[in-house]
């Protein structure tokens, strides 16, 4: 099975200038939180702020909270405790070790639930394990869609780590503030906001994404139209393609909403692969190994190559985290 699944990095030097700044220097500020509208390219620079932390040094434990409709207790620290090591855990004090386990699924569960202080304190000691070998990089994609729990253990946590080697990334849309953001606000967090790309950005998007190419004139169109948001882009390219292309008079495909524009065309897809978009939609705890036992190997490899869907290691994530949403799974946004 294809493992990556991501859309090319384009017009993005500012951000990844500033993110490479807040990385190269952690004391200036320790948290950077990216912000934008839906489809704007926030996921990408994040993931761009990790793999760029990896290769700074860093140690990097992130998360993607989904949409979906079963989004299990303690789902977020389960993704940020994949990058701890058994052997950092088991130093754990037993209390905490073994309300760790439990949390994470990773022992039978008690008659008990485990002790969300526990929890928080096993979280808070094993990170703090970790800068023994250098800085930690907590990433968290989405953040207004993380679990209640896991919100609460990051929100425990990170007051108690002002003056160690800990930052946070944060990517989120815009609203109201989570309790985490609350808590980090103690030190202003820095923020990078991510806008539409221009002209000439668009043209090697659509080139690079799909093989596209348009006159200048259709290009201004397409941006005026979409403002620059490359979501937007992508599909009002992939509308054009369908249709045997588009003269300099023919209306542009663009919805009023971009969730309209990903309904839609998910309504086009095939039955195998609305199944699989639905079946992750619908759980956000899928494994690999579990959407091709339900879905077929065949229809999970088709909707990678068709950028419906991302592996990372043996977790199956939506391309993009609208696309995890249960009325756009099934065509109807």
């Amino acid at each position: 099975m294809a493992l990556d699944g991501k859309a090319p990095i384009v017009g993005r030097q500012r951000e990844l200038a500033q993110v490479r700044a807040f990385l190269s220097t952690p004391g200036r500020a320790r948290t950077l939180v990216i912000g934008g509208e839906p489809g704007i390219g926030k996921t990408t620079v994040w993931e761009a702020a990790i793999d760029l932390a990896r290769e700074l040094g860093w140690r990097v434990l992130s998360a993607r909270p989904s949409a979906a409709e079963a989004q299990p207790s303690f789902a977020a620290l389960t993704e940020l405790c994949e990058a701890i090591g058994t052997r950092t855990l088991s130093a754990l004090p037993a209390p905490q070790r073994l309300a760790l386990d439990v949390a994470l699924l990773r022992t039978r569960p008690t008659d008990m639930a485990p002790d969300p202080h526990a929890v928080a304190l096993g979280f808070l000691n094993a990170v703090r394990a970790l800068t023994a070998d250098g800085p930690v990089l907590i990433a968290v994609d989405d953040l207004p869609w993380a679990d209640p729990p896991s919100a609460e253990v990051l929100a425990f946590a990170a007051p108690r780590i002002e003056h160690e080697p800990i930052g946070f990334v944060l990517a989120r849309r815009p609203g109201a503030p989570s309790g985490l953001e609350r808590v980090l606000e103690r030190t202003p967090p820095e923020r990078l906001d991510v806008g539409g790309l221009d002209v000439g950005d668009v043209r090697r998007l659509l080139s690079e994404g799909l093989g596209l190419s348009l006159p200048r004139q259709l290009l201004r169109r397409v941006v005026a139209s979409t403002l620059g948001n490359p979501l937007f882009v992508l599909e009002v390219g992939r509308a054009v393609i369908e249709r045997g292309g588009l003269r300099i008079g023919d209306e542009l495909p663009v919805p009023d909403a971009v969730e309209q524009l990903l309904g839609t065309r998910v309504a086009r897809l095939s039955p195998a692969l609305r199944g699989v978009l639905l079946a992750v939609a619908l759980n956000a705890d899928l494994r690999i190994s579990e959407l091709a036992a339900v879905s077929g190997a065949a229809a999970v490899d088709d909707a990678v190559h068709e950028r419906l869907l991302v592996l990372r290691g043996d977790r199956v994530r939506p391309w993009h985290p609208l696309l995890g949403s249960r009325d756009t799974a099934r065509g109807s946004a």
